[in-house]
């Protein structure tokens, strides 16, 4: 072994002890995340259209942009605008059982309106074949109370 060798070799040990090295896995689930920030952005500025554009394929067979403008601003405009938003979780999932074979990732966020808060948001994401992650799906729905035990 030669001493350059060996100094890569301690290089590449230190990389993978202090997690500069990459891991596909983790880089994937960051790109999805990114994908679906800036989505979630666009629809809180009510850039509907440009949501709409940047949606996964199946998104945009299922409603035309039209139908996506109406029926999103009937559902976004009551709430005001948006107060916070946390991620509570970021998992992949199978594809739906109509939906087309590939990597999906739901991502989960806990987001106050102006005028409702304790909003749960879900966005389930598809790595397109260009290996762009896109928006497959949007929901929101009200958290539910926590019980409070005496």
């Amino acid at each position: 072994m030669t001493i350059k060798t060996a100094i890569l070799q301690i290089l590449l040990v230190f990389l993978l002890a202090s997690g500069c090295a990459t891991d596909p896995e983790r880089d994937a689930k960051e790109a999805a995340r990114i994908a679906a920030i800036e989505w979630i952005y666009l629809l809180d500025d009510g850039r509907y259209n440009e949501c709409w554009q940047s949606s996964a394929t199946h998104f945009k067979q299922a409603l035309s942009s039209e139908e996506w403008e109406e029926t999103i601003s009937d559902i976004r405009s009551p709430l005001g605008p948006v107060m916070g938003r946390t991620e509570l979780s970021a998992d992949y999932s199978d594809p739906p059982m109509e939906g087309p074979d590939g990597k999906y990732l739901t991502i989960q966020y806990r987001t106050d309106f102006q005028k409702r808060i304790k909003t749960m948001e879900s966005i389930t994401l598809i790595m397109e074949e260009n290996k762009k992650w896109r928006v497959y799906t949007y929901s929101s729905r009200l958290l539910p109370p926590k019980k409070r035990y005496r």
